[in-house]
């Protein structure tokens, strides 16, 4: 029983190993994820919308991601292409660095959303000032 266990958890441990060496984190996000909270110095709040999403969007594009807050770069379809799987890894680290820049009382109206595009869709219809 216990090298059925084994045998069993090595498998499990070689099927991650694969998966996880072959999606390997952009250096782009890398940066971006390290640096964000120096670039965007604004916490959202309900008062600072403006300010907030141009830091973001500047940031999110001069590192190449504006496309999945913009959705310009849709999910792939076919969940068990490489492509798929890239661009699960970016777009829920984008998500992570989005909520790192929200306050607390903007969170709840975001947290049930799943990917950045969505966030950012929803922010701009909930904060964008009037016309």
């Amino acid at each position: 029983m216990a090298e059925q266990d084994s045998s069993t958890q090595s498998r499990s441990t070689s099927t991650l190993s694969s998966t996880m060496a072959a999606t390997v984190i952009p250096p782009a996000l890398k940066f971006l994820m390290t640096n964000l909270k120096s670039i965007v110095h604004t916490h959202l709040t309900i008062d600072n919308y403006p300010i907030w999403r141009l830091q973001i969007y500047q940031a999110f594009t001069a590192n190449g991601f504006d496309g999945y807050i913009t959705g310009s770069l849709p999910c792939p379809a076919d969940t068990n292409d490489a492509d798929y799987k890239l661009w699960r890894l970016v777009d829920q680290n984008l998500v992570s660095a989005l909520f790192s820049t929200i306050s607390a009382s903007v969170l709840p109206y975001i947290l049930h959303l799943k990917t950045s595009n969505e966030i950012w869709t929803a922010l701009e219809l909930r904060l964008q000032p009037a016309n």
